[in-house]
């Protein structure tokens, strides 16, 4: 009797702390997601359902009503057993990160609820068929399978260009760091860009980079990370206004930067000979130091100007982003908490597609530059992201200021896939394929 008292507290405290971690899940992750896709019912639904059939199990061995805990019993165990199989299966690389702990807690769960079940069994009238365990074992199957498919990433939905990387005459002599195009212009073999005018600097990287990637298409926190991938120099070529870069490595690509009338022409290419799952990458990275105060004006909002202000994570002062639709519309958005939605639109307008994309930097509300994305638009996910919710897409601009006072550093990250808004480390894909960026960047006073 000891013994049976023991145990079942035990399951007290299992049905406990299952109900708190299917409400703090609920609570984390992202919702607004429409009744088709996966993450209304992973995110919304079955957390909500999983509490209501915890605390019905609490309440059927708190009464005590043996019939209502005969019923939930299998919950807990089915449900990790079948999500430790599915993980398996859905990842067979990142599961194995969380395969001993899952297994070991399967086993108690399983040995535990089997022994429960038992002694429920010998107290039952023998001649009583009723199987009242079937509904909540089929319920925790379903569970145990859809928590963990439902966190792969979709195929990939960017579209690159395919564009040919053009060719780089090899120059005998190893390239200067840096390699000055002008007193303005300063390029560095990795692949970045400084350019200064007046007191307003620049620093542009313009190759396509992924800082944490999966093998198989789950979570990045579950797989092994190394850092950005290095993109080793082939050959490079100095030409009479600008300078020419080849790398190889895993991605491949090509640079080319060169000084046109009052303007520096970008041009860069990644090829991906697979497709390729990330939480964090981006298409061009740009750091703007020396202003006053910053502001953007995006073009499909002519008039609408965005201050670049700081913000926190995870909660707290709500982070600023834009983004553009599958309907051709663009979007600048700001977050609720941190980077969390649901998110306040702070102003939008249409963007027709494969056109380009201008933002203007206003510092103290004097145009000083302005930055042309030819292929952004052309080439940007609109799958759904599983981080942000709230119908945001995969494509992003985040734009954020680094200090507290106005003259601060300000970052802008630009992607065509990623999950860096929102919660969460799931990953979207990149198709496989060659990816151009080509920029143009006109500073518009002195």
């Amino acid at each position: 009797m000891r013994a049976a008292q023991i145990t079942r507290w035990a399951w007290i405290v299992f049905w406990i702390a299952h109900a708190l971690a299917a409400g703090v899940w609920w609570w984390l992750m992202p919702g607004g997601f429409p009744l088709t896709h996966p993450r209304f019912y992973a995110n919304s639904l079955l957390p909500i359902v999983s509490i209501f059939a915890m605390v019905a199990a609490l309440w059927g061995a708190l009464k005590p009503m043996p019939a209502l805990m005969r019923a939930l019993l299998p919950l807990v165990p089915v449900a990790w057993v079948s999500a430790t199989v599915a993980t398996c299966l859905f990842f067979p690389v990142s599961g194995v990160r969380v395969l001993p702990f899952a297994a070991v807690l399967s086993l108690i769960f399983a040995r535990g609820g089997w022994a429960m079940a038992k002694a429920m069994r010998a107290a039952e009238d023998p001649s009583s068929k009723k199987r009242h365990w079937l509904p909540a074992t089929m319920f925790a199957l379903v569970l145990g399978v859809a928590l963990p498919w439902a966190q792969r990433a979709a195929p990939a939905q960017t579209r690159p260009v395919d564009a040919a990387i053009p060719p780089c005459t090899p120059d005998a002599e190893p390239p200067p760091v840096p390699v000055k195009l002008s007193a303005r212009t300063k390029v560095y073999a990795f692949g970045n860009v400084d350019l200064a005018q007046g007191r307003v600097r620049l620093h542009i990287d313009p190759m396509l980079t992924f800082y944490s990637t999966s093998p198989d298409r789950c979570w990045t926190v579950f797989a092994k990370q190394d850092g950005p991938t290095s993109r080793p120099v082939l050959s490079w070529q100095r030409e009479k206004d600008g300078a020419r870069f080849q790398y190889g490595g895993i991605f491949p690509g090509a640079l080319s930067v060169r000084e046109e009338n009052d303007s520096v022409q970008i041009e860069s290419f990644t090829k991906l000979d697979q497709d390729v799952y990330s939480h964090l990458n981006a298409f061009s990275e740009i750091s703007i130091k020396g202003h006053a105060s910053l502001a953007l004006e995006f073009s499909p909002c002519p008039g609408a100007r965005i201050d670049v202000l700081p913000s926190d994570y995870p909660t707290g002062r709500p982070a600023r982003s834009a983004y553009l639709d599958a309907s051709g519309v663009f979007h600048v958005v700001e977050a609720s908490s941190g980077e969390k939605g649901p998110f306040h639109e702070l102003a939008a307008g249409v963007l027709p597609p494969n056109t380009s994309l201008t933002l203007t930097l206003f510092d103290a509300n004097r145009a000083v530059a302005r930055l042309v994305f030819e292929d952004w638009a052309s080439q940007s996910s609109f799958e759904l992201s599983p981080t942000a919710g709230w119908g945001l897409p995969a494509n992003a601009i985040e734009f954020n200021r680094d200090g507290e006072t106005p003259a601060s550093p300000c970052t802008i990250f630009m992607t065509l896939a990623a999950t860096s808004v929102g919660r969460g480390w799931d990953s979207v894909g990149h198709a496989r394929g060659t990816y151009r960026n080509r920029v143009r960047i006109e500073f518009l006073q002195e």
